[in-house]
């Protein structure tokens, strides 16, 4: 007898103590997801489910958790995956929100048919997101805007890109234009093992210079890639990127995320100061509470103007994009102002870019667009920047689009002789690509006619 009760009060423990053992690992997931540690949460989710297979309440939570992780961390067909088992459990009798993301993986496929059946199904349930109408629209404009095509033509910029992620392309110095900066988590970064937002290789700041040459052709040589800065200051063993420099290249505002092996910190904005050929320490930008990310600074040619992309609170969705001023370089910044409703949407407006002194170039999927992120342009007027318009195919595609750079240097047009009437980059991670984002680049050509 006593045997027989020693051996029950020893299971009991076994049980509880495998219970505590999954509850302690389904807690540690949710804790990382809440950390934006999404590789390990999904790893220790994928653990936990298994072990509570007859709590089916709590196995459509964690299924629904591991579904966006993968949606996060830019696993489409996985996430998908996840969610329609969701689906076929009824899930969406009380978490709607899962049909509203099937739309946006078949909107992101191009897939608007597939696309517009769940944006108006989520639109039933949930009547109030005025997301879904924007979506919905979208997905009727696009199947116009691609029968459409503006003039614009776009070409990959094979030799700046790799099967890992190449994006947000800019002037290393605006005022010569003749070196091309941009972020790309390529082999041979800075940074060891693995970003625990993505999973994949922490980013670094790169560099092309263009030779002088004969050749006259636009987009032109240009040289290997190399780290911009060889010492290791400002590329460092977390993500750096989103990089912008002032008028002669002197001053560089970069996103830096630091992070460490317990917590992955927010997202700022660090500025480096050039001292000879060398970078010196990024010293970081107050623009509000680090609770909140502040990343892809745009600074304009005179350091006086700033404007990013910002989850602060306050704002009209999840990133806004703002502007701060200041009335002197070595002053701080302030007058941080939202850019408003024109510009800004209940989704996200990322990677704003000035052309000049009154055109703002933005990434978003808050306004109708084709799929991700388009790219949108809106018209400073009067000190108030004018309702955001399309730019359409094909600069936009059903993927992403980012980081919209003009070059304002004059080229002719080898057929028809003129001047290009527009030329830059973007980033886009649609298909037919090396891999991830790459570079593109477009022109313009101008019409000729002849009589």
């Amino acid at each position: 007898m006593k045997i027989y009760r020693s051996f029950i009060v020893f299971l009991a423990a076994v049980f509880m103590t495998v219970g505590a053992v999954k509850a302690q690992t389904l807690r540690d997931a949710d804790n990382d997801f809440r950390n934006c540690k999404y590789e390990k949460s999904l790893e220790e989710y994928k653990k936990g489910i298994k072990k509570i297979s007859k709590n089916r309440v709590e196995v459509q939570r964690v299924t629904f958790q591991i579904a966006e992780c993968y949606r996060i961390m830019g696993d489409l067909k996985k996430a998908e995956q996840q969610y329609l088992r969701l689906e076929k459990k009824n899930y969406q009798k009380d978490n709607p929100i899962i049909l509203f993301h099937l739309g946006s993986i078949y909107n992101l496929r191009g897939e608007y048919d597939q696309a517009l059946k769940y944006y108006n199904n989520y639109k039933k349930r949930a009547p109030e997101d005025t997301r879904a109408d924007v979506r919905i629209q979208g997905c009727q404009n696009s199947k116009v805007w691609t029968d459409n095509p503006t003039r614009y033509e776009v070409e990959n910029l094979k030799k700046f890109n790799t099967k890992q992620d190449e994006w947000a392309v800019r002037w290393g110095n605006p005022e010569k234009q003749n070196q091309l900066i941009f972020t790309s988590n390529r082999e041979g970064s800075t940074g060891k093992g693995t970003d625990q937002w993505t999973g994949v290789s922490f980013s670094d700041i790169y560099k092309s210079d263009k030779p002088k040459s004969k050749n006259t052709s636009w987009p032109g040589e240009w040289s290997p890639i190399t780290p911009l800065d060889e010492g290791e200051t400002l590329n460092s063993g977390v993500n750096e990127g989103e990089a912008s420099a002032n008028k002669k290249g002197t001053a560089l505002y970069l996103t830096k995320c630091p992070q460490d092996k317990k917590q992955v910190y927010g997202c700022y904005i660090y500025v480096s100061q050039k001292k000879g050929k060398s970078w010196g320490e990024p010293e970081k930008l107050v623009l509000g509470p680090d609770s909140f990310n502040y990343v892809h600074p745009f600074i304009m040619p005179d350091e006086l103007t700033i404007y990013f992309a910002s989850n602060r609170p306050g704002g009209l969705g999840g990133y806004d994009i703002y502007k701060a001023t200041r009335a002197k370089k070595s002053a701080k910044f302030g007058n941080i102002t939202n850019l408003g409703p024109n510009v800004n949407t209940p989704g996200q407006e990322v990677f704003p870019a000035m052309r000049g002194e009154n055109e703002l170039y933005f990434s978003s999927d808050g306004h109708p667009g084709m799929g991700g992120l388009d790219i949108f342009v809106s018209e400073l007027k009067d000190g108030k920047f004018q309702p955001a318009e399309n730019m359409m195919v094909p600069i936009n595609s059903c993927w992403d689009e980012i980081g919209m750079l003009f070059d304002e240097t004059e080229s002719l047009d080898p057929k028809s002789k003129s001047p290009y009437l527009a030329k830059g980059y973007f980033s886009s991670n649609r298909p037919g690509g090396r891999g991830g984002d790459d570079i593109y680049y477009f022109i313009l050509r101008p019409l000729v006619y002849s009589l």
